[in-house]
């Protein structure tokens, strides 16, 4: 099916076939509306693996985040120029007029600036709409729109030829949970697409873990609150609301963070302990029978092509024990799990407020300042941002590793000093380098490479650990 349909109502769908199957009226075959949707192709851009007993509403943010996170990113760029544009030609109303803390302030421009977050809201609203109503292109593969819920022979068709229509596929997209490796259907999918594609199997499977739209939602929405009251709280309240804002936000990031690994390590359990006779499967949950009308088994048509695939059912499970689960280790336990373009989405926030800083300066004529502003939102966003995020990713792995009282200590410790550090240095360097130029410079240099080294150490350890 078309992927701009898939997203474009993808709420709608997926809230449509919550349940385990949607029944038609009295004599009919139990089918679905979104079967309609589905049509033959010659290839498949992505297969979308996923259980059903999984929360809708985080796999809708996730998918939403994949295909439409790029677009948005780039139109809440557009339009917050546009807020900050309206901002200075008086279109908008400013919030507040505050002097800037005395680092910050320009020679000659001592006196109160007009602050207004414009061009951060304007980022947000746009980037949200992008995200729920951008409609992307390819082709996806999605089990129960692509294959029938009712005709019995349509649906045995469905399943046997399933091998085929995961070979066809350019690339198999895993949301994994909990509850991922506990259903039939999922394994089964994840160990034919890897059975039929041997030479680029680690390069055609991604694996997003469900977790990863829980902390990334908590980083987005925490930080734009941050933002916001930052560029609107008087300069007398600012310290202090920064502090105890920055606090509160340390300990909800790491404590989703913990939720996370926590998650990861029980899958990781799971393919140790991965047993084809436990799989569970939503037709046999029902006995086979949904308002009184029989439906076809599928552990049966499954273990068929097992066998026909893998040779038995035990093969079948060394193959998830060792290569699937290889791919997982490699991909979200070893490696970055989310890797340098999603931390890039995520902190994009952080150059839209500095368009804010910049309208401010731009207002009373400090063009100089405005130019160093909008250079400084880059810098946060491309290199001190992510690379925080990212070196705090692997800090809280190692706290889960051993969560003792302790290491619970340190990780917040740590967790607050990887993103108030580089405030503070931001903060000293303009406070003791006379030349604002040549603060930024030094800023910039050290954090760069500071940030650099940090990349390449976390590539490197993921290489050796592989």
């Amino acid at each position: 099916m078309e992927a701009e349909k898939r997203t474009h109502s993808m709420g709608e769908f997926w809230l449509d076939i919550e349940g385990p199957f949607a029944a038609a009226g009295a004599g009919e075959a139990v089918t679905h509306p979104r079967y309609n949707l589905s049509h033959q192709v010659a290839a498949i851009d992505e297969f979308w693996s996923h259980s059903w007993q999984a929360s809708s509403f985080w796999k809708i943010c996730l998918l939403l985040a994949l295909k439409n996170g790029r677009a948005a990113c780039v139109l809440g760029t557009i339009f917050a120029c546009l807020g900050a544009f309206a901002t200075h030609s008086g279109l908008l109303p400013t919030v507040i007029s505050k002097l800037f803390p005395p680092p910050y302030r320009t020679p000659g421009f001592h006196f109160e600036h007009d602050f207004a977050p414009w061009a951060l809201v304007s980022g947000i609203v746009a980037a949200l709409l992008t995200l729920l109503l951008w409609q992307p292109r390819g082709l996806v593969f999605v089990d129960r729109a692509c294959i029938h819920q009712g005709d019995a022979r349509l649906k045995a068709e469905g399943i046997i030829n399933l091998g085929a229509m995961l070979k066809r596929s350019n690339r198999l997209l895993v949301v994994m949970d909990r509850t991922y490796l506990q259903r039939l259907w999922c394994a089964f999918e994840i160990s034919a697409f890897l059975n039929t594609h041997q030479k680029d199997r680690l390069a055609s499977l991604v694996i997003l873990p469900l977790g990863l739209a829980k902390s990334s939602l908590f980083y987005v929405l925490g930080s734009a609150v941050l933002l916001i009251s930052d560029t609107c709280a008087p300069v007398e309240v600012g310290v202090p609301l920064r502090g105890i804002g920055l606090c509160t936000w340390c300990i909800g990031f790491s404590s989703i963070f913990k939720i996370y690994w926590n998650e990861l390590a029980a899958v990781e359990e799971m393919f140790n302990n991965f047993s084809w006779v436990n799989l569970k499967c939503c037709c046999c949950e029902l006995d086979h029978k949904v308002d009184g009308t029989a439906i076809p088994c599928d552990r049966e048509l499954i273990a068929e092509c097992v066998c026909q695939w893998f040779g038995s059912t035990e093969a079948f499970e060394e193959c998830v024990r060792t290569r699937v689960r290889d791919v997982f280790m490699a991909q979200l336990v070893h490696g970055v799990p989310f890797g340098y373009p999603w931390a890039l989405a995520l902190c994009i926030g952080s150059l839209w407020s500095q368009m804010d800083q910049a309208t401010a300066r731009a207002s009373r004529g400090d063009h100089v300042s405005m130019a160093r502003a909008l250079a400084t939102g880059v810098m946060w966003w491309t290199w001190i941002l992510p690379a925080t995020y990212l070196v705090y990713a692997r800090v809280s792995q190692w706290v889960r590793k051993s969560p003792t009282c302790c290491r619970q200590i340190l990780g917040f410790v740590a967790c607050f000093s990887l993103f108030t550090v580089p405030h503070l240095f931001q903060y000293y360097s303009y406070e003791y380098i006379a030349e604002d130029n040549h603060a930024f410079a030094m800023l910039a240099g050290t954090t760069l490479l500071l940030s650099l080294a940090a990349f390449c150490l976390l590539k490197r350890s993921a290489k050796q650990v592989d």
